[in-house]
C-alpha cells in the first residue's frame, strides 16, 4: 500500500510539473526592420523565455546604425548599441502583454566621449500591448540616461510613443500614431522638445503574426529648434517566430 500511495504521489507531481509546463508561454524570437526620418535605420531583435503560466523573462537589442551616434567621419566605428533584459506578463487570456525592462546603451551618444564606452547609459522602459478582436494598441515609455562621463557633454532623453487603432478587417488595422523625443538634460543646456509627432498608421497583420506598419504625420516643433523635419514617415516590419 505504502509504495502505491508513493507512486500515485509521485504520478500526481509528475503530471503537476507537466501541466505547469504546458500552461507557460512559448519561447520565441522576433525582428523588427525599422526606418524613419528621425532616427534612420534601426533593426531591432526581441526575445522571451517561457517560465510559468502568463509569465516570461524577455530580452532585446537595438542595432542603431545612425551614422550620428557615433561614427567618427562616417568610417563605421563606435556605432551605438542597445541590449536590455526585462519580464512579461499577459493578462486578459493574453490579450494584455505589460513588458517592463532595463536597457543598456554602449558608445559615446549619451556619454560624450571621443570613443565608444561600454555602458554609458541605462534604459529603463515599458511597454504595453493590447490585443483585441477589434482594438489594438502599442505603448513604449522609455528615458535613457547617461551613466558614464567620458567628455564634456553628457545628454539624458525621453522616448515615447503610442499606436492605438482599430481593425477595419480581420489583417487591416488603421489608428494613430503620437510621439515625443524630448533632451530632457545636457551639461550646459536645458530641457528641449526635439520633436512632438501626431499622424496616423496603417498596418496589415498575418495570422502568424508577422505585420506591416506605415505611419506618419506632422511635427509640431519648429525645425530649426528641433533638428528635425516638419513631416514624419515611418515603415516597421515585424516578423516573429516560436521556438518550440
Amino acid at each position: 500500500m505504502y509504495k502505491l500511495l508513493t507512486t500515485l504521489a509521485l504520478l500526481l507531481l509528475i503530471g503537476h510539473i507537466q501541466a505547469q509546463e504546458d500552461e507557460k508561454p512559448p519561447s520565441s524570437v522576433a525582428v523588427d526592420l525599422v526606418y524613419d526620418n528621425t532616427f534612420g535605420f534601426y533593426p531591432e531583435i526581441f526575445g522571451s523565455i517561457g517560465v510559468k503560466k502568463n509569465f516570461s523573462f524577455s530580452f532585446y537589442g537595438i542595432y542603431w546604425t545612425n551614422p550620428a551616434y557615433g561614427s567618427i567621419n562616417l568610417g563605421g566605428t563606435d556605432g551605438w548599441l542597445e541590449t536590455g533584459i526585462g519580464a512579461q506578463w499577459f493578462w486578459a487570456d493574453g490579450k494584455v502583454l505589460f513588458n517592463p525592462s532595463i536597457g543598456v546603451t554602449h558608445g559615446k551618444l549619451l556619454s560624450g566621449g571621443e570613443r565608444s564606452a561600454i555602458a554609458e547609459g541605462i534604459v529603463p522602459n515599458i511597454e504595453l500591448f493590447y490585443f483585441g478582436d477589434r482594438f489594438e494598441l502599442e505603448f513604449f515609455n522609455g528615458y535613457y540616461k547617461s551613466i558614464r562621463k567620458e567628455g564634456p557633454v553628457t545628454t539624458d532623453f525621453w522616448l515615447t510613443w503610442a499606436y492605438p487603432g482599430v481593425f477595419v478587417h480581420k489583417n487591416i488595422s488603421l489608428g494613430v500614431h503620437y510621439e515625443h523625443f524630448i533632451q530632457t538634460r545636457v551639461t550646459g543646456g536645458e530641457f528641449q522638445g526635439l520633436y512632438y509627432m501626431l499622424g496616423g498608421y496603417i498596418k496589415a497583420s498575418f495570422n502568424n503574426g508577422i505585420f506591416l506598419r506605415f505611419s506618419a504625420g506632422y511635427n509640431f516643433v519648429d525645425e530649426s529648434i528641433g533638428g528635425y523635419g516638419r513631416e514624419f514617415y515611418r515603415l516597421a516590419t515585424y516578423v516573429p517566430f516560436t521556438i518550440k
